[in-house]
Parts: structure tokens; C-alpha cells; sequence
């Protein structure tokens, strides 16, 4: 409260919960999809209960090439189309490669 000016001043804040993380093996037996980010696509592999890729995998192209703006609405096409897909097979998490390339970090 300034009473000098007489107001009332509200400072807000919240966190964003962590989100859970599952052990794999109680992922694995629900449903898995495994992804691996390549210069152009989403490459996506439906898992086994042992983590292996079964099938061939599905495609999510992208072009980085462009704009900041083009090249956002790319990568945000191609991960809309790999949670459709993930949708409609059912599974109940996506694992995401790490590779953790501590030296050569970029936007993408």
C-alpha cells in the first residue's frame, strides 16, 4: 500500500508444477512412441515393452530454412502431427532422444 499516493499495489506469482516423471518400464507397458530429432524430420518408432522400435518408422518432415517465424511454425507442424499420431496409437508417453550436445547448443 502507498498511502502517500493512496494505492493499493498486487504483486502475483506462480510456479508451473514439475512434471512427473514415470520409471520407463511403467511407461513401456502403457504405450511408448520413441522420437528422434534429425536436421529435417521427426523420426518416430512405436516401442516394445523392452524399449526396442517396432515397425518402420513414421516420417514428420520439417524445412529449416527462413525465418525465425517459418521455421517455429515448421517445427511446431511436424510436433502437432507426431501428437496426433501418438493420439490415435494409443500410447501414454513419447520419449525424446537426449543427446546433450553441451558444446554445440542452437535454437532448433
Amino acid at each position: 500500500h502507498d498511502t502517500g499516493r493512496d494505492r493499493w499495489y498486487v504483486t502475483a506469482s506462480w510456479q508451473i508444477p514439475p512434471t512427473p516423471t514415470l520409471p520407463i518400464e511403467v511407461a513401456l507397458a502403457h504405450g511408448v512412441i520413441g522420437v528422434d530429432m534429425n536436421a529435417d524430420h521427426l523420426a518416430a518408432w512405436r516401442l516394445d515393452t523392452h524399449g526396442n522400435p517396432t515397425g518402420s518408422p513414421r516420417r514428420f518432415s520439417y524445412d529449416l530454412t527462413g525465418t525465425a517465424g517459418h521455421r517455429d511454425a515448421q517445427v511446431r507442424h511436424a510436433l502437432t502431427r507426431l501428437l496426433h499420431w501418438a493420439k490415435t496409437c494409443g500410447v501414454r508417453a513419447i520419449a525424446v532422444e537426449d543427446l546433450d550436445f553441451a558444446a554445440e547448443k542452437t535454437r532448433e
